[in-house]
């Protein structure tokens, strides 16, 4: 029998980490695996780093230099099928943030790193019809993250997006649908769309109240399954599309957070053996709207491992996605 390995879209694309105001933590709605297992045990470990030097004003690229900054995160999700077409799953995730303010004279360093918020994750297949498949996914952000981490020259916390967690409750849902054959055999679609709330959160020692924006995504992409004698290689094209409202502070809309972006990713999956993949992909944005100032991506890379454990025979044959 043929291998079961089906795993959520290796998103390439930018979260909450896109805007340079008010969002922190780690990028966890483009992180999360939905492994629709029929048994056994999957863990995934990923490498993601974000480069944020374009200044972008509405839908204009700024001539300005002066920052230098990105935000690297390391995910591991441990996913467990209690039973067929439904799984429970667990993501932990270690994140750093990195800023430099160029000057004539000298640059300004800033960096914080920890422990990010812990996500509960269920997913549930809930059609499956031949080459097409459809899946539920939701998941809870539990507050157990680092969101007062102080500078290292002057001894107060930093602002909230240079904080390795959002330290408060949410929530994500996610839908997704594959079909593991279109026109040809071998060529496959992936969509997949997303919801991401956060509720509010006082930051440590201060009064200041802070909600991030609302956030939707939809991304789409085909792939093409090479089989090259015990590997399976799989390059893949898509596009994300990113919708955030604006940040509030003390409930007040922050002026230079949320927009629009669209995202062109390019990934390569290859299946390694019979327990374990290969993932690496890169993303780029060609069209931003977005309000007001924001330092936000220019590209990112993320590069991981998929690994099962369990019994090959009772896994249904899937196909290879983002």
């Amino acid at each position: 029998m043929k291998i079961i390995f089906y795993f959520l879209l290796f998103s390439l694309a930018t979260s909450a980490l896109g805007q340079n105001c008010c969002t922190g933590g780690s990028p966890l709605a483009n992180n999360l695996n939905l492994s629709n297992l029929d048994s056994g045990l999957s863990v995934q470990i990923v490498f993601d780093q974000n480069n944020m030097s374009d200044f972008v004003s509405n839908n204009e690229i700024l001539d300005d230099d002066s920052y230098v900054r990105y935000n690297s995160s390391l995910f591991f999700q441990l996913s467990w099928a209690i039973k067929k077409d439904f799984s429970l799953g667990l993501m932990l995730n270690h994140s750093k943030h990195f800023l430099k303010r160029k000057s004539i004279n000298v640059g300004r360093e800033t960096e914080s790193k920890g422990i990010g918020d812990l996500v509960f994750i269920t997913n549930y297949n809930f059609w499956q019809k031949g080459k097409h498949s459809a899946q539920l996914g939701a998941s809870v952000v539990l507050p157990t993250g680092r969101n007062d981490v102080k500078d290292k020259d002057f001894d107060i916390i930093l602002p909230w997006d240079l904080q390795p967690a959002y330290g408060g409750w949410g929530g994500l849902v996610m839908v997704q649908y594959q079909n593991g054959r279109v026109l040809v055999d071998n060529l496959n679609y992936f969509g997949l769309l997303v919801y991401q709330h956060l509720f509010e959160n006082k930051k440590p020692e201060t009064s200041q109240i802070f909600k991030q924006g609302a956030e939707y995504q939809f991304y789409q992409g085909l792939g093409y399954n090479i089989f090259l004698n015990q590997l399976v290689i799989s390059p893949q094209l898509g596009l994300r599309f990113r919708y955030t409202n604006q940040d509030r502070i003390n409930h007040a809309l922050v002026e230079s957070s949320g927009g629009i972006w669209l995202f062109n990713m390019i990934g390569l999956n290859v299946l390694l053996s019979q327990n374990l993949t290969f993932m690496a992909a890169y993303e780029n944005p060609i069209y931003r709207n977005l309000n007001g100032s924001q330092l936000t991506t220019s590209n990112r890379f993320r590069v991981g491992i998929h690994m099962f454990f369990g019994d090959k025979e009772e896994q249904k044959e899937r196909t290879l996605n983002f």
